[in-house]
């Protein structure tokens, strides 16, 4: 792949990035490569979004956080599209849909067309102040820090959230099984995050209502979240990969695993394994997509 150097005069910084070339001086963008648009007046490359490009790129400290974000970000990104083109991916949201093939058909495209949306990263600060405790959000787009949450793997958490469309595509067989799985007396009841009135990127007002630990890790939607979340450091950790069946001696590895800490990086992940019901494991791995 070319790779074009970024020239970043701020601080008389050279960092090497493929796809276009900024400086100080005037922002000049290669045109003619088309992985870089143009969209209501934010430069896009490769589906991430450089906000405010003519004032960040004066701060180069930021430029070079998100570029480097970026790149982390696209590795969870690449590893969900990877799945969803794995035919155990089609074989187990066939089984969630009743063996209607036609009808998985469509719905595997549904969500690859949602995963191709492009997503948009901001400064921590300003995603928490939008949503109390949030790390990133999906509304119709993906929101990610600027800073590295890549052990957390809050990236792929959001990008779960966009390819099921905020939870609309989950199946009701996959609903139904993450409810029977979850077992709240393993989960506080804290508050998690404060009531909040807030507007969305539709410039919607909507009100956020305070969530309670067992309230949050309890919902079947972020739940899949989680499964996604720990089935990719389960990966890195082990080598096991989504088209293998997931055994006994899996799950054996995994509580292992959480008990050594190699999870800890990741509270949902921690929370994930330490609500599932040991009796659900395995079929919540094997049977929902």
């Amino acid at each position: 792949m070319k790779k074009i150097i970024f020239l970043i005069t701020t601080f008389m910084a050279f960092v090497v990035i493929p796809f276009t070339v900024f400086s100080q001086d005037s922002i000049k963008i290669n045109t003619e490569n088309k992985n870089i648009e143009k969209i209501d007046g934010d430069y896009v490359v490769n589906n991430f979004v450089l906000p405010s490009i003519a004032e960040n790129v004066v701060n180069s400290y930021f430029l070079r956080k998100a570029l480097f974000v970026w790149k982390q970000n696209n590795e969870q990104k690449e590893w969900l599209d990877y799945i969803l083109s794995d035919s155990a991916y089609f074989y187990r949201l066939n089984f969630e849909n009743d063996d209607n093939k036609e009808n998985t058909i469509d719905e595997i495209w549904r969500r690859r067309n949602e995963l191709s949306y492009k997503y948009v990263v901001e400064p921590i600060e300003k995603i928490k102040n939008y949503i109390p405790g949030a790390t990133g959000y999906y509304d119709t787009v993906v929101h990610l820090p600027d800073i590295d949450y890549l052990g957390e793997t809050g990236a792929l958490h959001e990008f779960v959230h966009q390819i099921t469309n905020g939870g609309k595509y989950i199946t009701p067989y996959a609903k139904k099984l993450y409810k029977l799985a979850f077992d709240s007396s393993k989960v506080g009841n804290n508050i998690l995050c404060q009531e909040k009135i807030f507007k969305n990127s539709k410039g919607e007002f909507l009100k956020y209502s305070a969530v309670t630990e067992r309230e949050y890790y309890g919902n079947p939607i972020e739940m899949d979240a989680f499964n996604k979340q720990f089935r990719f450091l389960f990966w890195t950790l082990t080598g096991k990969n989504y088209s293998e069946e997931f055994t006994e001696c899996d799950y054996e590895k995994a509580m292992e695993l959480l008990k050594e800490g190699s999870f800890n990086q990741s509270k949902n992940v921690v929370m994930f394994l330490k609500s599932i019901k040991h009796e659900y494991f395995c079929l919540i791995m094997n049977t929902i997509a």
